[in-house]
């Protein structure tokens, strides 16, 4: 009799063990599934961000002419959207419990998880070809599309991004060819008289300095200092009205940024899917 007792005592403490470790995996799959919804709203807002924000891939896309900078942000976009529906869909797959819906869970998180990594490596991609593909794609978009006739919206983008990024051209320094005397040196809307006559365009120029002077239109000012005088020049010829540095050396650091950020969150949300997958697999294997 008492053996029986025992059993029955070991057979009560394993059941409770088996309860309590229960009620942990749901706890732990629920609050997953939670965060990784969060996490979407996360990359839907950081894609919305990325390609609607003033200087994001809608706004530079055109000027930098790397199509990564745009997919990403898409992607992002598309993910995080799907990523809130189809959590929803596990959450309630999960409580209720309903095989199909842990199914058709489990079927587009995979997707998701490899789209994201996906997304991640092409953040870090970007990053890696920002010398080497932008600077050459802001140098031809100044030269053959500033100030033509029918590129109207990239040449409100590049008045926009020199304002805002203190920077003129291309890249490179104030004695450099393709900042600011790319302009007079190679673009068309030089080459071809849309300029009425400026040397450089007025989103060049300071706002707090002599305008007309930092475009170029007075003959009669002294000629040692840009945009009246080519490179190379000297700290005592300078012009403190207008922007010598180029604009890929301003653009560079908050391109990067972007990059990264793309790159980390994408790679990171897709190691906890796939943590998340893994957990949900166990639970769809037990339902009968």
């Amino acid at each position: 009799m008492w053996s029986k007792d025992i059993d029955e005592l070991g057979m009560i403490n394993q059941s409770e063990k088996g309860s309590t470790c229960a009620r942990v995996f749901k706890i732990i799959l629920i609050t997953f599934m939670c965060g990784l919804m969060v996490g979407g709203v996360a990359v839907l807002g950081i894609g919305i961000w990325a390609h609607e924000s003033e200087y994001g891939s809608k706004a530079v896309g055109g000027l930098i002419g790397v199509a990564l900078y745009s997919i990403d942000s898409t992607l992002f976009i598309a993910c995080g959207s799907v990523t809130i529906c189809i959590m929803g869909v596990g959450l309630i797959g999960y409580l209720l419990p309903q095989k199909c819906l842990l199914g058709l869970h489990l079927c587009v998180m995979t997707f998701l998880a490899f789209t994201l990594f996906a997304a991640g490596i092409l953040g870090y991609v970007f990053v890696g070809e920002l010398e080497d593909t932008v600077r050459g794609s802001l140098k031809k978009s100044v030269t053959e599309k500033y100030g033509t006739p029918g590129k109207e919206s990239i040449t409100r983008a590049w008045d926009d991004i020199q304002q805002a990024f203190d920077c003129c051209g291309g890249y490179g320094g104030e004695n450099t060819t393709t900042s600011w005397y790319l302009y007079q040196s190679e673009s068309f809307w030089f080459k071809d008289n849309y300029n009425n006559n400026a040397s450089v365009p007025e989103s060049c120029c300071k706002r707090t300095g002599d305008v007309e002077m930092c475009m170029g239109l007075k003959p009669d000012a002294a000629n040692n200092f840009p945009p009246y005088r080519k490179p190379p020049i000297t700290a005592l010829s300078s012009n403190y009205t207008i922007y010598l540095e180029g604009c890929y050396d301003k653009l560079e650091k908050y391109l990067e940024q972007n990059g990264i950020l793309i790159g980390t969150t994408a790679v990171v949300m897709g190691v906890f899917m796939i943590i998340e997958i893994a957990m949900t697999i166990f639970v769809y294997r037990s339902l009968h």
